[in-house]
């Protein structure tokens, strides 16, 4: 009996998959509102009443993926790790780096533009919450922090998935990360100081 629902969730995996990988493509061609799932069905090679077992339309594709994304960020600002700020970079890039669709949907600037905008308010909850009892601000100067931190974050890795920059994740995480412990005097007149 176990073993049968092993197979089960085997192909329930593998044909969620299909239809998510397939719906990204279509993305990178068409706006959302342009997919239908007739489309989507016959470049998946599935049927429609397939694709409507496990989603009811292909925004819900989507939103799937989005909950996904929102909710492993919420475990990793949520973890022991995320009190130690240097630590969080790494996570995030291995949340990226582990699932390509994640990439690969982040290379579509207006997919990305409305998961930034249900992400952030998320994140800066996820943020107040983790921070608000460590941070030794006043009220309206953390609203600022947190303002600040999630854009400048969001912005970051948006700019990356553009496909922006040539460099690894791992050196984009690099510089947020000594961007965010050191002093902008300290960094700009080392900067002044080795084109000297």
């Amino acid at each position: 009996m176990e073993e049968n629902l092993k197979k089960i969730d085997k192909r329930i995996t593998k044909t969620k998959r299909l239809i998510r990988n397939t719906f990204v493509e279509i993305l990178k061609t068409k706006k959302l509102s342009d997919i239908s799932v007739t489309e989507l069905a016959e470049r998946a090679e599935i049927d429609r009443k397939t694709f409507y077992y496990y989603y009811a339309t292909p925004a819900s594709i989507l939103e799937e993926i989005e909950n996904e994304i929102i909710t492993k960020l919420e475990e990793i600002f949520s973890s022991e790790e995320s009190t130690n700020l240097e630590h969080i970079f790494p996570l995030i890039n291995n949340l990226l780096e582990d699932d390509q669709l994640y990439l690969e949907l982040g290379k579509n600037s207006r997919v990305m533009n409305t998961i930034s905008l249900r992400l952030k308010p998320v994140l800066k909850e996820i943020i107040k919450r983790n921070f608000a009892k460590k941070a030794q601000l006043s009220d309206e100067k953390f609203s600022v922090f947190i303002e600040f931190t999630t854009s400048g974050l969001i912005g970051v890795y948006l700019d990356y998935l553009s496909g922006k920059r040539e460099i690894p994740l791992t050196e984009v995480s690099e510089y947020v990360t000594e961007f965010f412990f050191t002093d902008w005097k300290t960094l700009f007149s080392e900067q002044k100081s080795k084109n000297s």
